[in-house]
């Protein structure tokens, strides 16, 4: 067959002077603002063709997207902007490694090995065998990643990660699950569960609204053992010499240490169960002399009322009343 092409290499249709490639196909104004006119690729006998086509930019400034997509459907394919981002309307599957410099906006993104997003990244679902590193990201659905990076914000439906998970401003995500560490810059919102195997980092606030916060492994004891035989309880005189010194509860951290150290919720939440178990000892213990007195002393008359609304309580054993207030 012979060379169609001029002696100087370009060949052009709709222009008598190509310089863009070999070949170029240069459409008039009209045609670019009529209903997908471009090129069009067939296969003998198939009626799925891919289309090549501009359209004007809807942001204005008489500029050209680009689609390449198949049967003329704009949600089939590929878009090109004027500022050179490109959009997926439907999945991307990326054998090696992914590297975009700006935004990606995809429905699906599969990625085998690692993803680097130097923009924000949008996707219905995504999948990163190995490392995900974004300034923002942006899934509403799954996000299933090796390990996540993300220095800006992280909006998702449901996010797991297999490794550790840094997120350097705000996380707003339906059900969270992180395998190793997760680290928060910002503030976290989770509507529904969060689960962190290793160590949750949150510099902001943690917000579960209709999930639950579960921690499953802790180094403290559950108290039950206060009911056993051999626990030893303290006796009340001890806990009044230990407060009078002090200014808490023994075993309770004080208040600078709280703003030192900060809150261990799982410890907390033992000791103050411990707490209230040893009161119900004391309680129990009050209510055995009570009833041996009334049955040593029977003809002691019963308590008396109440006194009335605003009226000073008498001194409590153990207590001194001044001015109305009781001290230890």
């Amino acid at each position: 067959m012979a060379n169609l092409f001029p002696a100087d290499g370009n060949a052009g249709a709709g222009t008598a002077n190509p310089t863009f490639g070999l070949l170029q196909v240069q459409l008039s104004q009209q045609q670019a603002t009529m209903d997908r006119q471009g090129l069009a690729l067939t296969v003998a006998g198939n009626d799925n063709p891919a289309m090549l086509y501009p359209r004007l930019n809807k942001g204005g400034g008489g500029d050209y997207n680009w689609y390449l997509t198949r049967n003329q459907q704009d949600d089939l394919g590929m878009l090109l902007d004027p500022d050179g981002n490109v959009e997926f309307a439907q999945d991307v599957s990326i054998a090696k490694n992914a590297t975009i410099q700006a935004n990606a906006s995809m429905a699906t993104v599969s990625v085998l090995q690692d993803a680097a997003v130097g923009g924000t990244l949008s996707a219905r679902n995504v999948d990163v065998v190995q490392n995900l590193n974004a300034a923002t990201a942006a899934i509403s659905g799954n996000a299933t990643i090796a390990a996540a990076t993300v220095t800006g914000n992280a909006a998702a439906a449901s996010l797991t990660v297999n490794g550790d998970a840094a997120i350097g401003g705000t996380a707003t995500i339906l059900t969270a699950a992180v395998t190793a560490n997760a680290t928060v810059g910002g503030n976290a919102a989770i509507t529904g569960n969060l689960a962190v195997t290793g160590t949750a980092t949150i510099s902001g606030d943690l917000s579960i609204t209709a999930g639950a916060l579960k921690i499953k492994q802790w180094q403290i004891a559950v108290p039950d053992y206060v009911f056993g035989h051999g626990y030893r309880l303290p006796e009340l005189q001890e806990v009044a010499s230990f407060v009078r010194a002090r200014g808490h509860l023994p075993e309770m951290p004080s208040a600078a240490e709280f703003r030192a150290e900060g809150l261990d919720a799982a410890q907390m939440v033992f000791m103050l169960l411990k707490k209230i178990e040893e009161l119900t000892l004391y309680l129990l213990q009050h209510d055995e002399r009570l009833v041996a007195l009334s049955q040593r002393f029977p003809h002691v008359e019963s308590a008396p009322e109440p006194t009335a609304a605003g009226a000073p309580l008498p001194a409590a054993v153990g207590y001194e009343s001044r001015g109305g207030r009781r001290r230890l």
